[in-house]
């Protein structure tokens, strides 16, 4: 049943995310390591190279979308640690003051740690889910019959007019004018 808040079509822009983190991420760990040295269209290209490579390899875009979630959880728990020092009566400059150097390092450290499990959970999930790593190697694509080109023309005019279809365009549309009335309130 279609009805008028139905996000099930944003499941086939389940790519795109992969593709951005990996970009940002492969990026920001360039840029702020400097292993390159300090050309950022270097780094830009490198991490959109693998940001594509990621976007051909299934089992990497299925183990980021299940990562995402979890990555989202710790980051909300570190925000709420942050802000139930503020709301004691911290300020940044003492919570920052209280994190020396060899604190900030074991923060850092358990922090990767957490996102490595979350990484390794997630891999090992997904490979078991399809039955082992021996699945990737075997295509199941099929030929799309080439059918009538009038019964595919009216085919492609019913799902544009289709509610999940007009659904999802409202809710996007919806999203686009308040992210831009965001924008131009906060400047």
């Amino acid at each position: 049943m279609a009805t008028f808040l139905d996000i099930g079509l944003l499941e086939h822009f389940k790519i795109i995310f992969p593709i951005l983190f990996t970009f940002l991420v492969v990026y920001a760990l360039l840029v702020y390591t400097k292993f390159l040295g300090d050309n950022k269209a270097i780094h830009a290209l490198i991490a959109f190279a693998l940001s594509i490579m990621v976007a051909f390899s299934d089992i990497a875009v299925a183990t980021i979308n299940s990562m995402a979630p979890w990555l989202v959880l710790v980051f909300i728990f570190i925000i709420f640690g942050l802000l139930a020092y503020k709301s004691i009566g911290f300020s940044d400059a003492q919570i920052m003051g209280a994190l020396t150097a060899r604190r900030q390092r074991w923060i850092i450290f358990i922090i990767g740690w957490v996102v490595v499990a979350i990484f390794l959970g997630s891999l090992t999930s997904e490979i078991s889910e399809r039955g082992g790593i021996g699945v990737y190697g075997v295509s199941n694509t099929t030929e799309a019959s080439s059918g009538d080109d009038e019964t595919q023309e009216k085919a492609f005019y019913e799902t544009l007019v289709h509610p999940k279809v007009l659904g999802i365009m409202f809710i996007l549309l919806l999203m686009l004018f308040a992210i831009n009335r965001l924008v131009v309130t906060s400047d």
